[in-house]
């Protein structure tokens, strides 16, 4: 099947997520792998940990718990239970887990990027808490309702922005599929009521695991307009500093080209806590900044000609230049974030 026509449904699709030439794109699948991977080790403490998995994908998981132990892997894809049904441990089944009936037998679960896409997560989990022995274990991945990556994806709805991302990324994007997006606060609750020794945990040692994709929440935006209003601020002390010796355009300009740099290293290191090089990233910086205030002007002027308030135009022209700029800094320049699990 040629690349451009694979989707979600294909094994292929699902395993090039972890080896996508795309570093953001590597970063986020890969991230979670190395977590979800962590965790299966680390839970597994004996030989002959029995494991369940809900949603195969494209297998990884499976053969790395079936080399410490039997695995029952379920999942409403045939060609993915095909695909491991062969494998030595693995006990493969085409089954929906809202209609999951198991005894209590299994030690530790595996249900990664699936309740995303199921209308009926509670009963998913009801079932899954069945199915695990007193003691057991959940390891449980969803994207945040509101973390970066998932509020983007909701634009992968429209062709344009899907053809847009599709350049960008060079591979093939598509819309995501999910229906059941939760916070944190909504997953917990839903896990709690399941599971009556609940704690989440990211990278803490806990009875049972959860973790919403890229540091449960994602908190980069924050920090963007958190510095983009300080940036604001220092922006305009230098104007008015610089005015007292030069005219007003002059100022204007100085101030833009002192703190280009400013901001620069700024997003770079606390916004986006990026680990790529500092030349390229600049490179790709500066055309971002330069697209977002051609935005900025575009719909400045064609808001006041359709006789918006000036106050309203100006409100809108800046949530166009935040947008703009903030989802080209994170696809395009920013693209090897450190270790955010600490928070701040």
């Amino acid at each position: 099947m040629e690349a451009d026509k694979l989707g979600q449904g294909d094994i292929a699709f699902q395993a090039n997520l972890y080896e996508s030439a795309n570093p953001s794109r590597r970063w986020l699948h890969g991230g979670r792998r190395a977590w979800v991977t962590g965790a299966i080790q680390r839970f597994a403490r004996r030989r002959g940990t029995r494991f369940l998995e809900i949603g195969i994908g494209c297998g990884l998981y499976t053969a790395e718990m079936a080399r410490l132990g039997p695995v029952l892997a379920i999942d409403i894809n045939p060609g993915f239970v095909a695909a491991v049904a062969g494998l030595e441990n693995v006990e493969a089944r085409v089954e929906d887990v809202t209609s999951l009936s198991l005894r209590p037998s299994y030690d530790v679960a595996v249900c990664s990027e699936v309740i995303e896409h199921l209308p009926g997560s509670q009963r998913a989990l009801a079932n899954i808490s069945q199915a695990l022995r007193p003691g057991g274990v959940l390891i449980l991945t969803t994207p945040h309702a509101y973390s970066t990556a998932e509020l983007f994806a909701r634009l992968l709805v429209f062709p344009l922005v899907r053809g847009i991302v599709r350049r960008l990324y060079a591979e093939h994007v598509e819309d995501l599929g999910h229906i059941n997006r939760l916070t944190r606060a909504a997953l917990l609750g839903q896990a709690c009521a399941e599971f009556p020794c609940f704690a989440s945990c990211c990278g803490r040692s806990a009875m049972c695991c959860a973790r919403s994709r890229a540091a449960m929440l994602d908190r980069t935006l924050l920090r963007f307009l958190l510095m983009g209003a300080a940036n604001t601020a220092l922006g305009l002390s230098v104007i008015f500093g610089l005015q007292l010796f030069f005219s007003p355009v002059v100022a204007n300009w100085m101030a833009f080209v002192l703190l280009v740099p400013v901001t620069f290293m700024a997003h770079r290191n606390w916004s986006f806590r990026d680990g790529g090089g500092l030349v390229r990233s600049f490179v790709r910086y500066l055309p971002v900044v330069a697209l977002g205030y051609a935005v900025n002007r575009v719909v400045l002027e064609h808001s006041l000609t359709q006789a918006i308030e000036a106050h309203l135009a100006q409100g809108l022209a800046i949530a166009a230049y935040v947008t703009v700029t903030y989802l080209l800094l994170r696809l395009f320049v920013f693209l090897r974030p450190r270790d955010d699990s600490s928070g701040g």
